[in-house]
């Protein structure tokens, strides 16, 4: 077993579920549900488990299999390791579905290395069964794309025309690198040949409400509601209604709330948002730097300017309410402090700060398009420092050609021994650039020297990347997985 202690929370887990479930009950379609969690019905995902026939073992690991994948989608798969231990008793260690949720379980923590050897394990099996098929190319496109390797992710994921689950794929790992204009027309070269594909269509609305065309995606979102009324579809049908009823900007009365039920606990209750907005909130996002003991956060100035109500969440689960403690005057950086302190041993240390040197190799870890995708594990890009000093020579920041999207703001720059040599702030204004001068530049990004965040009352010591050893990147990542984290808010224009 990959996880310790599955046997004993077993009988534990099962007696926390509802009792109302029957071996006559309908069964629970896998897939539906697996489909839900994808597409961020997260409420809906977790009634159906409750409500879950729990028969015969498959039942029972099938409940439990899925539990942990709602657990990795909200941004915490430590908390669904109970459930994937349970699973595996029920199901097998060797049963490929266990093998795939361990594999996902151990990317979201940051340990790509035994997630992909978990994957060629998989392989060696040789299933012939076509959706363990499809998860191990998705599993795979999202261990490069994590590594920043967007072309190939997009490579295993192949040009995808037939297959609904790697196309919402290959448009996602698309958004992630900073193109939302070909993130849909992925989704719309689909459409052509499937046109009913409610899923795709519920997509192509989301990405357009993104790209702040709202007749496209009310156009989409009626195409996807009438499909989903034409298969029984009410969960979906009732999700696309209310992404038209805020486009259309009609007042209706809520619906009273549910009863309350008793959640599925294989360690703790498990709770289906991330962050405590309203639904359908307007966001503001960036990347930040756990330091301090794990209490405070560096961060640029301007990702929390435009936003009230800000929360900070790492990779690992935990979230917490954050204040502005400091903002800088003279450069682009912030300091925050944490309601609820994080994991001490994630946070940066003193000693971990080094300095940018032109031509050394170095990469930017952070959380690009998070308020599109619900992003919950950081991403990382390589590349070198380009020039010691920013625009104009400006000594307070440098040039560093690692790709960079929105979102990516107040993240990490470590050179290759782990080294905090920056805080990543930006890129150059392209579509300007092209206009004004005639030449489009390739990856021109910029951060700020980690140094300047001394003058924040922030201690430090710069440290010689020489003395330490070489990571690679895949190690930095898992490294650091709990490091860098994401950061949201509300935007000021949505605060009454």
């Amino acid at each position: 077993m990959l996880f310790k202690g599955g046997v004993a929370l077993f009988w534990l887990i099962i007696a926390a579920l509802p009792m109302g479930a029957h071996a006559n009950e309908e069964p629970l379609s896998a897939k539906y549900v697996t489909n839900l969690i994808e597409d961020h019905f997260y409420d809906e995902a977790l009634k159906l488990l409750r409500k879950a026939p729990m028969g015969n073992d498959a039942e029972v690991g099938q409940v439990l299999l899925l539990t942990s994948r709602l657990y990795c989608q909200i941004g915490s798969p430590k908390s669904g390791i109970a459930s994937l231990d349970s699973a595996a008793t029920a199901l097998g260690n060797n049963n490929p579905l266990v093998m795939l949720e361990q594999a996902r379980v151990l990317l979201s923590l940051g340990d790509i290395k035994g997630s992909r050897e978990l994957l060629a394990a998989v392989l060696k099996q040789k299933s012939t069964d076509a959706t363990i098929k499809v998860e191990i190319l998705i599993l795979q496109a999202r261990l490069e794309q994590a590594l920043g390797n967007t072309v190939k992710a997009l490579s295993l994921l192949g040009p995808a025309a037939e297959s609904e689950a790697l196309t919402l794929e290959r448009s996602r790992i698309i958004q992630v690198s900073g193109s939302l204009v070909e993130a849909r027309v992925a989704l719309l070269d689909f459409i052509k040949v499937f046109p009913t594909a409610g899923r795709i269509l519920f997509r192509a609305g989301r990405i357009s409400e993104q790209l702040n065309d709202p007749e496209a995606a009310k156009s989409y979102y009626e195409r996807a509601s009438a499909n989903f009324k034409s298969s029984g579809d009410e969960i979906r049908v009732r999700g696309t209604q209310a992404r038209l009823d805020k486009l259309n900007k009609k007042i209706f009365e809520p619906e009273p709330p549910p009863p309350q039920e008793e959640p599925i606990k294989p360690a703790q209750a498990l709770h289906v948002q991330t962050f405590p907005f309203p639904p359908g909130s307007k966001l503001v996002t960036g990347s930040g730097i756990l330091i301090y003991q794990g209490r405070r956060i560096i961060t640029n100035r301007h990702v929390i300017a435009d936003g009230h109500n800000f929360y900070v969440r790492y990779a690992l689960g935990d979230f917490s309410a954050v204040k502005v403690e400091r903002v800088s005057d003279r450069d682009d950086l912030a300091v925050l402090i944490l309601d609820r302190p994080f994991p001490p041993e994630k946070a940066l240390r003193p000693d971990q700060f080094g300095q940018a040197k032109t031509g050394a190799s170095i990469a930017v870890m952070g959380f690009p398009l998070a308020d599109m995708l619900g992003s919950n594990t950081p991403t990382i890009t390589n590349g070198i420092v380009s020039k010691t000093t920013g625009m104009q020579d400006n000594l307070g920041t440098f040039q560093i050609s690692a790709k960079m999207n929105k979102g990516n703001s107040g993240g990490a720059v470590f050179d290759q021994s782990g080294h905090l040599i920056g805080v990543a702030v930006g890129k150059l204004d392209l579509v300007k650039i092209m206009q004004g001068e005639g030449f489009l530049p390739e990856d021109v990004n910029f951060a700020i020297h980690s140094g300047r965040v001394s003058q924040l009352a922030v201690s430090l010591k710069i440290t010689d990347p020489n003395k330490d050893k070489t990571l690679s990147l895949e190690d930095l990542y898992t490294q650091y997985i709990g490091t860098v984290v994401l950061i949201a808010g509300q935007h000021t224009a949505e605060i009454k």
